[in-house]
């Protein structure tokens, strides 16, 4: 039972580091939550596993998490595990969950002609809804979908403190570019990049500077706080989805719409991050701390 005085209990959970990217978009957003990060870097990545062994893989990590962290909601900061297991987690688990889709939409909304890229995983840019999206918000303009496992090594690297390669990164860009370059119309140009893969926003910084040329750079950070913050309002529309959710089989829906986003938002989050492998890096634990983290152990001990 949520104690109605407290903050809400979120569980953030990814394949690694990338969905910290997310949590710093919810704790900007909700600076009084109490989150849990859990982080499957046992498994890490997951964009190139196949998915059964994922599927099963991450159904085991997600219930251990929730027994250990007894979250209020969940948010699964991961493409990957989104697309393939975040409507079987809302049929296990009696919970509310907010997962990740790469930001095609606004992507096209926000331009008016050019193309747009997709740099994601291999599994993510394969994926049916990744088609659906454009299908549905494109308006005939193209949709350069690239797989780029390289920038989730980056990525993690990056946030344990280790410097970039120069003439990898500078490799990893130009094939990037001739990529792009092959795939482009007649005339046409990129108007917008899409992240989506919640590690790439930690490269966020260094692709800009790369790539040189002007254009929207897009992730789902902004709207997954935004989705998180609707769920947990205390005011009397959530109350009213709260009676109108009596007898749903998300339970937990009822019990976050109460229980969150106390009227004083002056207290720090209390964030800890659990892992899945034996043991942790030192220069990843170091990182941790500086985004809020404490290290509470590994989750299968």
């Amino acid at each position: 039972m949520v104690d109605v005085n407290s903050a809400a209990r979120v569980l953030v959970f990814d394949s690694g580091v990338g969905g910290l990217s997310i949590l710093s978009h919810i704790l900007q957003r909700l600076p009084s939550l109490n989150v849990s990060y859990v982080m499957d870097d046992a498994c890490c990545p997951y964009g190139e596993k196949a998915d059964a062994y994922l599927q099963e893989r991450m159904q085991l990590v997600m219930a251990r998490a929730i027994e250990r962290c007894q979250p209020d909601l969940v948010v699964v900061a991961c493409n990957t595990a989104s697309t393939l297991s975040l409507q079987s987690f809302r049929q296990a688990f009696s919970l509310p969950f907010v997962g990740v889709v790469p930001a095609i939409k606004p992507a096209y909304e926000k331009t008016t002609s050019g193309a747009v890229v997709l740099l994601a995983t291999a599994a993510t840019v394969q994926r049916d809804y990744v088609m659906d999206l454009w299908s549905r918000f494109g308006r005939g303009r193209s949709l350069i979908r690239l797989a780029c496992p390289e920038l989730v090594a980056m990525a993690e690297n990056k946030v344990r403190g280790q410097s970039i390669d120069t003439s990898q990164w500078q490799e990893l860009v130009e094939t990037l570019r001739d990529k792009v370059n092959a795939e482009l119309k007649g005339g046409e140009s990129v108007e917008a990049f899409v992240l989506g893969c919640t590690h790439f926003p930690l490269l966020r910084d260094e692709l800009m500077q790369a790539w040189r040329d002007p254009c929207l750079w897009l992730d789902s950070g902004v709207a997954v706080a935004e989705r998180v913050a609707d769920l947990l309002a205390p005011s009397e529309q959530a109350q009213s989805r709260k009676s109108d959710a009596l007898g749903h089989r998300h339970k937990g829906q009822k019990i976050a719409a109460r229980a969150i986003h106390r009227e004083s938002n002056t207290g720090e989050a209390s964030a800890t991050c659990w892992h899945t492998s034996a043991q942790i890096d030192v220069s990843l634990a170091e990182r941790l701390a500086s985004h809020r983290l404490q290290l509470a152990g590994c989750l299968f001990e």
